[in-house]
């Protein structure tokens, strides 16, 4: 601990000779710790100071990742379904207008991946005609299930497939599909090796498209302005808290480098707000309840007591000052989407 202060002194005191010295009293305690040096095992190579995915144990370790991943969803929201369901039925003109301006040849073939409980699906099962191919992929069995009876309302004469896929290891030859699209589900995976698998099976002139949210902007309302400058704030704490990782919540903020970093060569952002104003239809009012209710098993905690007890007011549906009921209310749903081609366009 001694030497790593002396570190931080000499990076604040600006000393490269002070710094070299103390970074030299650091390698010399984790050789004696063990950290560094010559291993003392001589049955297998050394791996220390190496990426996981540059070692023989890249897949145990990504399967684990992807199992740790899905758990952390489960207690980050325990009312996910019920919350993007909400968002899809309030919203549900403006995100399908999202698709329909997406580029598709003809007979064109699309990958939906996580496709969740098939929302997305069913659009593109109802714009592909005769001769195009749509794939929804997933690995819950249960959104299979929706997916599937979303996809057959669409009556769609293209071929369809719903099938159980892991997002890393997709079960297609490379450069097969024309459109990929993934929508919302980043938090919930790797998305470095979600990315990766995107573009092995993309074409070279195809696009892949992922629409995210970075959920310390992605619902505006009319809050107090001590209110709505300490939700950010508490939204980070909760973050760091649950995942060790402040940017969990907004992928946003760290894809365009990945896809660059990943070989796409051509990356473009798009934002769409969607706005709505008191008085608001009962779908928008749906919606606020599950974001309040996400709110409060997020940030709620976070918040000093005066902020809880704004926010417990102003998320009061009975009373007549609440965002639910105020005329004054005002919501503003920003939503982004990334454009990915490995070839330029």
């Amino acid at each position: 601990m001694t030497a790593r202060r002396d570190v931080r002194s000499a990076l604040k005191n600006q000393d490269a000779n002070q710094l070299r010295q103390a970074r030299q009293r650091v390698h010399l305690v984790k050789e004696a710790l063990g950290e560094r040096g010559p291993t003392w095992w001589s049955d297998a190579p050394d791996y220390n100071r190496h990426l996981v995915k540059n070692t023989p144990y890249h897949e145990w370790y990504e399967s684990l990742d992807n199992a740790l991943h899905e758990s952390d969803l489960l207690q980050f929201a325990p009312d996910y379904d019920a919350y993007q369901s909400s968002f899809h039925t309030a919203f549900r003109r403006q995100l399908y207008a999202i698709l329909d301006q997406l580029p598709l040849p003809d007979h064109a073939s699309v990958l939906d991946v996580p496709c969740g409980n098939g929302f997305y699906s069913r659009r593109f099962a109802e714009r592909l005609g005769m001769g195009g191919r749509l794939v929804a992929a997933d690995k819950s069995v249960a959104y299979l299930g929706q997916a599937q009876r979303a996809i057959a309302e669409a009556n769609s004469l293209a071929v369809v497939e719903v099938i159980e896929a892991d997002a890393y290891r997709l079960p297609f030859p490379d450069a097969t599909f024309d459109l990929v699209w993934c929508a919302q589900s980043l938090i919930s995976l790797d998305p470095a090796a979600a990315v990766r698998e995107m573009y092995r099976v993309v074409k070279p002139d195809g696009l892949v498209a992922i629409l995210e949210v970075d959920e310390f902007h992605h619902v505006l309302l009319s809050w107090p302005e001590e209110l709505e400058a300490a939700l950010p704030q508490a939204m980070l704490s909760a973050s760091v808290k649950r995942f060790c990782d402040g940017g969990k919540l907004s992928p946003t903020r760290r894809l365009r480098r990945l896809l660059q970093e990943y070989g796409f060569r051509s990356v473009r952002r798009d934002t769409y707000p969607i706005e709505r104003a008191a008085p608001f239809d009962p779908p928008t009012l749906a919606f606020l309840t599950q974001h309040f209710q996400f709110l409060r098993s997020m940030a709620y905690a976070q918040l000093s007591p005066f902020n809880q007890c704004e926010f417990d007011r102003l998320t009061n549906s009975s009373n007549p000052n609440s965002l639910f009921r105020s005329p004054d209310s005002e919501l503003v749903c920003i939503n982004a989407v990334y454009y990915a081609s490995p070839n330029r366009v």
